[in-house]
């Protein structure tokens, strides 16, 4: 402001100065003139700068590339543009690399896309700009976690739970990140079944929280881990702690559901899972574990129709897909059964027990061929598994069972069809041998009968009658050998279809 009236001033001296010379008088207020129109265009466009916190932080490149990059590229990671957060942040560091903050957040993005060795150097690069970055030391940990490296995983927490953190800004968030950090390394206790690890390290986390952290999540998966361990009268109670200090605390009334279904006590726990369906959104978690309750009380069929509704917002969720599939298959509908984990092992290509349960489907769908390949599939991801192992001779034998089979339907087809064929020819012939030596004889008599004298007559009469005597007795032979034959021949039939 002082600025624009030192110039107004100068302006207004100068212009009186040379009241006399006009020439002198016009300059001054040309001067005076583009003055205004070039600081005008200037506001005009810096306030269109000001539109977005894109275009802002994009102007800023010129001045300060480093930070302004950094900053842009937080704002595009929070717009979803995922692509052009990277190169942000990539140039960002190319223009100064030891900013530990845009390391960290690089590894977040790369985290989230499931680029797990790229965000642990990131995580790294951060550690190493900033040896103090609680935060970076915590993500590190679940990274590693997920990739199963679980000794890593444990020393980057312990690390990150040990940081002094005296002197640095935002201390509180620092103090509740140590505490995420033996949070999260409970739960991978947990997960690897050492529940007295877990119990330990979920007790040290009490212990050593501030008063401004939230202990609803401690203490449900403390009493989570006495629950995995068999202690049901410790983990009710720290279940009801959870609630006492959370009412509305959805997980703990998952848990509490679960619990009071262990002890068999099914309508409290319905109870509870209705408490948590009113808590939890539509797609929430809470609606799949009901699910999974009245599918293991056999409602299979109240179990499919809560798993459908989930599945309408989450159809790309792996574990819904997967779950919903097994309730279809429980439930009698093995198209749709067969659907889904075909859609299951697409989303995971990588999860041996997808591909084991589509081939055990497909197997029970009588698509033998397609359930071989995806038990095949199983054990090449996971060659130890003594169930696909056990599926899979199963499938071969009957495939070869049913092939055998087949074998022998075809040959004694076509020895049936051989067999009549050859029959019928040899009757057919033996008919028409027959009649034709009839008629020719008959012929031949005849005219030897009419040929010869009457003087004959008695002795033609007596062959004649000899005649017709030995043609009777043929005739009668021939019957007999016939109808023997058929009677042989139906026989033979009978016992071959008896053998089939």
């Amino acid at each position: 402001m002082g600025f624009c009236l030192l110039v107004a001033k100068g302006a207004s001296e100068l212009y009186t100065q040379n009241h006399s010379n006009r020439i002198r008088q016009g300059v001054v207020l040309l001067s005076v003139l583009c003055l205004l129109v070039s600081f005008s265009v200037r506001t005009i466009l810096r306030n269109q700068d000001w539109e977005t916190e894109e275009r802002l932080y994009g102007s800023g490149i010129i001045v300060n590339p480093a930070k302004a990059w950094g900053n842009l590229a937080n704002v595009l990671n929070g717009q979803g543009k995922k692509a052009s957060a990277e190169i942000a942040y990539r140039n960002a560091l190319q223009y100064r690399s030891n900013m530990a903050d845009v390391h960290y957040n690089l590894g977040i993005l790369l985290q989230d896309q499931k680029r797990y060795n790229e965000a642990i150097e990131s995580y790294k690069m951060a550690i190493l700009c900033r040896p103090k970055l609680t935060m970076a030391y915590l993500n590190l940990g679940i990274v590693y976690a997920l990739l199963e490296r679980y000794e890593e995983a444990e020393k980057s927490y312990r690390e990150c739970a040990g940081i002094d953190i005296n002197g640095l800004r935002d201390p509180r968030l620092h103090e509740s990140t140590k505490i995420s950090a033996l949070y999260n390394l409970g739960r991978m206790y947990t997960d690897l079944h050492k529940y007295q690890l877990a119990i330990d390290t979920y007790n040290e986390a009490i212990q050593r929280a501030p008063v401004h952290y939230s202990m609803q999540s401690i203490y449900n998966m403390l009493g989570e881990a006495y629950f995995k361990s068999g202690n049901i009268e410790n983990a009710e109670n720290w279940y009801k702690e959870a609630l006492r200090v959370k009412p509305n605390h959805l997980p703990a009334h998952i848990t509490m559901a679960k619990l009071l279904q262990r002890k068999n006590q099914i309508g409290k726990a319905e109870k509870w899972f209705l408490k948590a369906l009113m808590i939890d959104t539509p797609e929430g978690t809470a609606h799949q574990h009901y699910a999974q309750f009245l599918g293991e009380l056999g409602r299979h069929a109240e179990s499919v129709e809560i798993y459908k509704q989930v599945l309408q917002n989450n159809s790309n969720d792996f574990e819904l897909v997967f779950n919903t599939a097994n309730a279809m298959r429980q439930s009698g509908n093995n198209a749709e059964a067969e659907e889904l984990y075909r859609r299951a092992a697409a989303l995971n290509p990588k999860t041996a027990t997808a591909h084991m349960n589509l081939g055990a489907i497909l197997h029970l769908n009588g698509k033998l061929e397609e359930a071989e390949r995806s038990y095949k599939e199983a054990l090449r991801l996971k060659p130890d598994d003594s169930m696909t192992k056990d599926n899979l001779a199963k499938l071969q034998n009957l495939m070869h069972n049913q092939a055998r089979v087949a074998v022998k339907v075809c040959i004694h087809s076509l020895s049936l069809t051989t067999y009549l064929s050859l029959s019928l020819s040899f009757l057919s012939l033996s008919l028409t041998t027959y009649l034709s030596l009839s008629l020719s004889y008959l012929s031949l008599s005849l005219t030897t009968y009419l040929s010869l004298s009457l003087s004959h007559y008695i002795s033609l009469s007596l062959s004649l009658s000899l005649h017709i005597s030995l043609s009777l007795s043929l005739h009668i032979s021939l019957s007999l050998s016939l109808t023997t034959y058929l009677s042989l021949s139906l026989s033979h039939y009978i016992s071959l279809s008896l053998s089939l």
